[in-house]
Parts: structure tokens; C-alpha cells; sequence
């Protein structure tokens, strides 16, 4: 027999790899060399940069292990007066990480199966839970209908007002105002470490209020209707009135900053809903850390009634050894896990060969 079941997908870092092969890495060029000149008089700072330069293959940062530093500190750093060098070099090392965020591409090549994939998503209502902060498939996933302003529509489709599950106001509400809708549906993505395209207003709370989060981004088209006339305000007006930098937990190891913020409470427990509610989970190029406890400790919870049989995961993997420490690590938290539920041909060779024409993903029970 044949039944369609209720899928929840997983993306991780492999997914974005997959479709845009130039994502920033938590190892990676991040211009350490320049980072090294432009804190030369800063011995705290210099001293950070060069133990991790030492550490990390040549000109290469680990960005998780820095930015854990940077972020929590040490405990005599207010004693040393080094406190306000470590604020500086996180910063720096923030606004480099986000601006390659932002820069990821997708080739053309790999256009198609992007948007067949988000086309399945949509018209499937499968919830995604996502640990990316790119908004690559935001996009795609806006771009199935590419439907702006109807309200009540009957067609399956996604927009960020409402459906990151919780208002997210368009950033030109800054400049104008306009009635607003918060989008509702079925299919929802849930984005546990917050997105490039989440901007707070100017001056609010590091603590964020919910409502003061909005989304800006150049892929989606802001329609206002002709009853609201011309625009004259232009992306740099909004700019002004928005925080420069978004909304997003850093790759640190300890996240604390995932139970602080409001909005990532909203979106865990969804997450944690849609998850119990799950029928089947496929984690695609999730490498699922065991430093990161809290992500463990959500899937354990939301997916313990879950048959091991229904979870499936999606892999690039070449060397029996990296296999096995794959299949390993999710037993480890999900029990006895088939060996064909494990796929290692890759991401892209797993959306193009099992989501079929017509956007359903089938299981043989």
C-alpha cells in the first residue's frame, strides 16, 4: 500500500551548499590577514586573531570557536580593559559573516530543482525547520505564486508576513503606512536560528519585541495598490530607520541568545508542534552537533513517538567511515534507523530522483 504522509524537512548547512556551492563555512576565509592589520594596536584583539590563526588551517577562521569567545567573553576581561576590543572584533567578524550570508547565489544550474523543491514544499504544506540563516528558499518559496496582497486566497503559497509564524511586518512600514495582514496557512518556515532578512527597528531592545521585527529583502516586490499611490520613499530611506544588522543568533556554541529572544520562543515551540505532528521527518544536509544540546534535546523530545523508519536522512558522503559516523550519530538520538533510510548521494541527487512531477513525496508502507 501507498500512503502520503505528513513530512516535515530539516535543512542544514548541506542544503545551502547543495544549491548555492559558495556559502560561508564556519571554516573559512574571512579575511583574517586584513582582520590581523586593521587590530595591529589592539594587543587584545591581535593576540585572539593570532592564536586563531595558529589553530585553524592556513588563513582560515573557525568562526563558531571565535565567535564563542567574542561573544561570551572571558571572565577577567573587564579587569584587563580589553572589553571593548573583543566588542570590535566580534562586530567586524559579524558584519563579515553577514554580508556573505547575503551574497549567496544560486547558479542557474541549479535554479530549476530549487524551485521544484520549493514548489513541493508549498503545495504539500510540509512544514520546514531550517538552521540556515540564507533566504534562499524563502525566496523560491515566495516565487511559486508570487502572491503579495490577497487575502483569503484558496491557493496553496508563501509570504513572509506570516508565515516565519509570527507577524513579520514588510521594512517599508517604517516609511508609510498601509493595512497589513499577517499571512496564515499550513505550511510554515521555521527559522531556529533567526534569517539575513530579519531587520529590527532602529533603537529598539537587543532583547527584541516581537512586533518590532520586520523583513526586508530585494527579491520580493512591495505592491502597494493604486490606492496608495506612488512610493517615493526608496530602499535607503527604510534602511535608516532599520538596525544595520539583522536579527540572527551567531555560530557561537553556547546559545544563549536562542532563549532570550522572544520571537525565536515563538518559533521553537512551532517547530517543537510540527515535529510531534510529523509522520515523517528528512533531514537534508543537517551534520546534527553534539555541541548543540538544545537542538538535540528538541528533536529528541518532539520526535520520541516517532518510528525510526520514518526518519530519513540525506547526505553527502563518500568514505565508509564518514557513513558510519553519520548513521551513528542519529541512532544515538533516534534508535535503530535503517540503513536505506540513510541516502549519501547527495542532497541535489535526492530532490531530483524522489520528489516526483507531481510534487508528492510517496513512501511504500
Amino acid at each position: 500500500m501507498v500512503a502520503d504522509l505528513t513530512t516535515v524537512f530539516v535543512l542544514g548547512a548541506g542544503f545551502t551548499r547543495t544549491f548555492a556551492p559558495k556559502p560561508p563555512l564556519l571554516v573559512d576565509d574571512y579575511d583574517i590577514l586584513e582582520l590581523q592589520s586593521k587590530f595591529l594596536g589592539l594587543p587584545y584583539a591581535s593576540r585572539l586573531l593570532e592564536l586563531e590563526f595558529n589553530r585553524s588551517l592556513p588563513d582560515k577562521v573557525d568562526l563558531e570557536r571565535l565567535m564563542t569567545l567574542l561573544e561570551g567573553g572571558m571572565p577577567y576581561d573587564s579587569y584587563g580593559g580589553s572589553e571593548a576590543e573583543v566588542a570590535a572584533l566580534a562586530y567586524e567578524l559579524r558584519k563579515q559573516f553577514h554580508a556573505r550570508v547575503s551574497g549567496v547565489e544560486v547558479p542557474i544550474r541549479r535554479q530549476n530543482q530549487l524551485r521544484h523543491f520549493a514548489k513541493h514544499l508549498v503545495e504539500t504544506n510540509s512544514h520546514v525547520v531550517t538552521f540556515n540563516y540564507d533566504d534562499i528558499i524563502d525566496q523560491k518559496l515566495w516565487e511559486v505564486h508570487r502572491l503579495t496582497t490577497i487575502p483569503g486566497t484558496e491557493i496553496p503559497y508563501w509570504h513572509p508576513d506570516g508565515r516565519y509564524w509570527f507577524f513579520c511586518r514588510p521594512a517599508s512600514l517604517t516609511v508609510e503606512e498601509r493595512n497589513v495582514f499577517m499571512d496564515r496557512a499550513s505550511m510554515h518556515l521555521l527559522k531556529l536560528h533567526e534569517s539575513s532578512n530579519w531587520r529590527v527597528r532602529r533603537r529598539a531592545p537587543s532583547i527584541a519585541p516581537v512586533d518590532s521585527i520586520m523583513h526586508f529583502e530585494d527579491w520580493l516586490p512591495d505592491e502597494l495598490g493604486p490606492e496608495f499611490g506612488e512610493r517615493t520613499a526608496t530602499p535607503a530611506d527604510i534602511e535608516l530607520h532599520l538596525e544595520p544588522e539583522p536579527l540572527w543568533v551567531p555560530p557561537v556554541l553556547l546559545k544563549s541568545a536562542v532563549a532570550q529572544q522572544p520571537v525565536l520562543g515563538l518559533v521553537w515551540h512551532r517547530a517543537c508542534e510540527v515535529l510531534h505532528g510529523a509522520q515523517q521527518v528528512v533531514f537534508i544536509g543537517y551534520s546534527f552537533p553534539v555541541t548543540d544540546i538544545a537542538v538535540r534535546t528538541l528533536f529528541e523530545e518532539a520526535l520520541e513517538d516517532l518510528p525510526p523508519g520514518n526518519i530519513t536522512i540525506v547526505s553527502l558522503a563518500e568514505d565508509p567511515v564518514d557513513m558510519k559516523a553519520i548513521r551513528t550519530t542519529y541512532r544515538q538520538s533516534f534508535g535503530d534507523i535503517p540503513d536505506d533510510q540513510f541516502h549519501f548521494d547527495g542532497e541535489s541527487k535526492w530532490v531530483r530522483e524522489k520528489l516526483s512531477r507531481n510534487g508528492r513525496h510517496r513512501r511504500e508502507t
